[in-house]
C-alpha cells in the first residue's frame, strides 16, 4: 500500500510504493545467505555492510528466486 511522506525541510511530498524492512545483526560468519523462506517470500541475509561490493550479486540471486 503506497505511503506518503512529507519532507519537513523542502515541503516535498514523496510517495513510497515499495519498502524493505529488516533487522541488523552481527556474527562471525560472513557468507551471505540467499533463500526462499516460503512462496513469494525471499531473504538475503548476512550482508554485513558490504552492499556496494556484494550487494548487487545478492540482489541478482534474489531476483532469480523471485522470478523463478
Amino acid at each position: 500500500m503506497p505511503t506518503r511522506i512529507q519532507n519537513l525541510v523542502t515541503k516535498l511530498t514523496v510517495r513510497i510504493r515499495h519498502a524493505m524492512e529488516g533487522d541488523m545483526g552481527v556474527g562471525f560468519q560472513k557468507k551471505p545467505i540467499v533463500k526462499q523462506v516460503k512462496p513469494n517470500t525471499h531473504c538475503g541475509l548476512r550482508l554485513g555492510g558490504i552492499r556496494p561490493i556484494k550487494g548487487s550479486a545478492v540482489e541478482q540471486e534474489l531476483a532469480k528466486l523471485a522470478v523463478g
